[in-house]
């Protein structure tokens, strides 16, 4: 699909990062994309803070990897000091 469709981004997501590193990527290295990593049209791409792990191919495609695990900090907003579905103490 990602050779076909130049710049196409795709997402290959697993609960864990480890996981998906040990079932699903294997899978894609050996059965998927095994003609294309040994051809050259795709590589691997470890990522970095500014660009997740992906692999790459010559047409500008892109199948980013990861797993849910890793979240990423978010700014921190004002909290309520009570839920919308609490209840008022009675007197």
């Amino acid at each position: 699909m990602a050779l076909l469709n130049p710049g196409m981004r795709a997402l290959i997501v697993r609960k864990t990062a480890v996981s998906l590193g040990s079932t699903g990527l294997v899978t894609f290295r050996e059965h998927v994309a095994k003609e294309s990593l040994a051809g050259g049209d795709v590589v691997w791409y470890g990522g970095s803070a500014q660009e997740a792990a992906s692999y790459r191919y010559t047409n500008g495609s892109a199948i980013v990897v990861g797993g849910m695990d890793w979240i990423r900090p978010r700014r921190s907003c004002p909290r309520s000091t009570t839920s919308p579905t609490s209840k008022k103490p009675s007197s």
